[in-house]
């Protein structure tokens, strides 16, 4: 798949990024330059480097076509699969920490008592 960033290149005019290897697959390097209209393009054909690229955020299919193929190689953080199942309730959950009320003042000032 062609993938393209929007990270500013370095002076030579590409980005470099470089995907972990894992127990399965090695690791990888990929090199972005600029395509016939600017745009910072690289093939990438092992579907978890893939993956791995688009859940940075920083890269994006190049074609509108590859977008739903792009979205299927993201990988599963949780291991239970997509949260956008058919027919899913959402779930409540807590807050992580008590939220608390803070009272802000112009710097110098006490707050009297």
């Amino acid at each position: 798949m062609k993938l393209t960033t929007d990270i500013k290149p370095r002076k030579d005019g590409t980005v470099s990024a470089t995907v972990p290897a894992t127990d399965a697959v090695p690791s990888g390097r990929y090199v972005f330059n600029p395509d016939a209209d600017g745009n910072l393009t690289c093939d990438v054909v092992q579907e978890s480097h893939i993956g791995w690229l688009l859940d940075t955020g920083f890269f994006f299919p190049a074609d509108e076509a590859d977008i739903d193929a792009g979205l299927a190689s993201l990988p599963d953080h949780d291991g239970e699969g997509s949260d956008d199942e058919p027919g899913e309730e959402p779930v409540a959950v807590e807050p992580l920490e008590e939220q608390v009320a803070v009272e802000l003042q112009k710097p110098g000032k006490k707050k009297s008592k």
